[in-house]
C-alpha cells in the first residue's frame, strides 16, 4: 500500500449542498494526506462512467460511501435502471460476496441519515460526519498495517474538471435496429450479472454464457436469450459504457448475403453511406471504422453458425461482441466466452405467467404454479400461456393446463425438429394455435409456408390477408 492509500468517493449527486459537502469531505482527505479521489476531479471519460468507476474500484485502497437518501434510492433500483450509483452497487454486491466479507468499503453519513446505509453495508462499521471524522481516518490507519496510524503530508487539493456522473447525464442512445421491450417484460435476476460481465474490463467478446471480449448467451429454445439481449441493448448503464452506440443485427437460421447488412452497419458507424463489394471487404471496413471510434457494443442474435456470424467478427477492443445462439460451438468458434441462460425459477416465471394475463399475482389461481412447471419455467411458453388466458375466468385455467399436458405433438415434433427435446415449448405452441378461431387458424397455418425472420410478401397474400381481417372485423374499416 502507498504512503498515501487512495480512497475513492461514492455519493449521489442530490443536490448542489450535498455535492459541496462531498467536495469538502474529499478536501478534508486529501488534507489529511489521504489520496482521495471522486468523479469530479476527472473529465468526462472517453471510454463511458461504468468502466471509469470500475477503474477506479480497482485502483483504491479503500471506497468510502457516502450515504444518503438520494444514495439508496439509486442503490436498490431494479437492475437496468440505470444511474452511477446504481452501477457502483452491482460491484460492491459483486466483490462482497466474491470476498466474502468487507476489507475496504466504509459507509458516512451526515446529520442523522444512518438508516440510509445500504442493507449490504449496515453489519460494517459506519461513521456519522462530522462529528466521527476522526474515527474514520483511524480506521483508514488502522487497516493500513504496513503504515499504521501516522501523520501524513497533506496532499493539494485536487481541481475539479466535470460535474460528475450526475442523473441523467449520461450518454444516452437508441440502439440500432434492436426489437423493443415488450410491455410485460419483467428484469431477471440474471441481467446484473450478465451486465457486469459485458461492461467488465477485458478481452471483448462474450456469448450468452463468461466474461471475455466475446460473450455469448447460451441457451435452449423459448428460454429467453433475445430477450435479455434486448434489454442490455436498451439499459442506460451500457449506452455509457458503450458511447460508441449499441448496434443490433438477427442472423437466423438462413441469414442474409452479408454484405447489405456489413454495408447498413458500416454506415451508421461512420455516419455516411460506405460501399462494400465482398463478405472479407466489409469484415476489413468493420474493423477499421470500430477501431476508430469510441467503444461500441455489437449483438449477434440468433446465431446458428460460426461462419454465418464471422463477417461481422470485426471488434476490436474496448468493444465488444454479444452472441445469442443455441449452439455452443457457434460461439466459441468465434472466440466468445459462453455463460448459459437457465430457466426461469418458480417465483419469476409465476410473475411472468401474471404479467401476460394481465392481472396481479395475488389472484391468479390455484393452478397457477402447476401451468408455469407444465412450461417448463420457460419464458417464451409463459408468454404464450399468459396471453392465452387474459381475459379468461378462473375456470379457463385448469382447461389450459389439461390441453397442455395433453397436447398431441407428434407432428409438432417432425415439423419443428429444434424444439422436438422441449415439450413444454411445443405444448405452448400447439395449444395456442388450436385456440384460435378455425377460420383464423387456417389462415396462420397458411402462412406457415414462409421461413422465419422473412418479411411475408406482397402480391396474391397480401390482398388474400387483408380480405380475411375484413371478413373478420379486423379490417381497416373496422378499426
Amino acid at each position: 500500500m502507498p504512503d498515501h492509500p487512495r480512497v475513492f468517493i461514492s455519493y449521489s449527486h442530490d443536490s448542489e449542498e450535498h455535492r459541496e459537502r462531498v467536495r469538502q469531505l474529499a478536501a478534508s482527505l486529501r488534507a489529511d494526506g489521504l489520496d482521495a479521489w471522486m468523479d469530479q476531479y476527472s473529465p468526462a471519460p472517453v471510454e463511458g462512467w461504468p468502466r471509469w468507476m470500475e477503474a477506479e474500484f480497482d485502483r483504491a485502497d479503500f471506497i468510502v460511501i457516502v450515504c444518503s437518501a438520494g444514495y439508496a434510492e439509486r442503490f436498490n433500483r431494479k437492475p437496468g435502471s440505470g444511474s452511477g450509483v446504481g452501477w457502483e452497487a452491482v460491484l460492491i454486491r459483486q466483490e462482497l460476496y466474491e470476498q466474502g466479507g468487507n476489507t475496504r468499503f466504509i459507509p458516512v453519513f451526515f446529520n442523522d441519515e444512518e438508516q440510509t446505509v445500504p442493507k449490504v453495508l449496515r453489519p460494517y462499521t459506519r461513521h456519522p460526519l462530522p462529528t466521527r471524522y476522526d474515527a474514520l481516518l483511524r480506521q483508514i490507519d488502522e487497516a493500513s498495517p504496513t503504515l499504521g496510524p501516522q501523520p501524513r503530508s497533506p496532499l493539494p487539493a485536487a481541481p475539479l474538471q466535470s460535474e460528475g456522473v450526475r442523473p441523467g447525464s449520461g450518454v444516452r442512445c437508441i440502439p440500432w435496429n434492436a426489437p423493443p421491450l415488450p410491455d410485460q417484460y419483467l428484469p431477471r435476476e440474471e441481467l446484473d450479472a450478465f451486465k457486469l460481465s459485458l461492461i467488465a474490463k477485458g478481452p471483448q467478446a462474450i456469448a450468452v454464457a463468461g466474461q471475455h471480449h466475446r460473450l455469448g448467451v447460451q441457451g435452449m429454445p423459448g428460454v429467453g436469450k433475445t430477450l435479455l439481449a434486448a434489454a442490455l441493448a436498451w439499459d442506460p448503464e451500457v449506452h455509457e459504457a458503450f458511447p460508441g452506440g449499441v448496434f443490433w443485427l438477427t442472423l437466423g437460421r438462413t441469414p442474409d448475403s452479408p454484405v447489405p447488412w456489413q454495408a447498413k452497419l458500416a454506415a451508421q458507424l461512420k455516419g455516411a453511406p460506405v460501399e462494400i463489394d465482398t463478405p472479407r471487404i466489409g469484415k476489413a471496413t468493420l474493423a477499421e471504422l470500430f477501431a476508430a471510434g469510441p467503444p461500441a457494443l455489437l449483438i449477434l442474435d440468433d446465431v446458428w453458425r460460426t461462419e454465418d456470424a464471422e463477417p461481422f467478427s470485426a471488434i476490436v477492443p474496448p468493444s465488444r461482441l454479444l452472441v445469442t445462439t443455441r449452439n455452443r460451438d457457434a460461439a466459441t468458434g468465434l472466440g466468445a466466452t459462453v455463460r448459459e441462460l437457465l430457466e426461469l425459477k418458480a417465483a419469476a416465471g409465476l410473475a411472468l405467467l401474471a404479467a401476460y394475463a394481465d392481472r396481479p399475482v395475488a389472484t391468479l389461481p390455484q393452478v397457477a404454479p402447476e401451468v408455469v412447471r407444465e412450461c417448463g419455467e420457460l419464458p417464451l411458453a409463459l408468454a404464450m400461456a399468459g396471453a392465452m388466458l387474459r381475459g379468461r375466468p378462473d375456470d379457463r385455467w385448469p382447461t389450459l393446463l389439461t390441453q397442455l399436458q395433453k397436447a398431441d405433438l407428434a407432428y409438432l415434433a417432425a415439423a419443428l425438429p429444434d424444439y422436438s427435446e422441449h415439450r413444454s415449448m411445443l405444448a405452448a405452441i400447439e395449444v395456442s394455435v388450436q385456440e384460435l378461431p378455425e377460420d383464423v387458424r387456417h389462415r396462420f397455418l397458411d402462412f406457415a409456408v414462409f421461413a422465419e425472420d422473412i418479411a411475408v410478401p406482397g402480391g396474391r397474400s397480401a390482398p388474400s390477408l387483408a380480405r380475411h381481417r375484413r371478413r373478420s372485423g379486423h379490417g381497416p374499416e373496422n378499426g
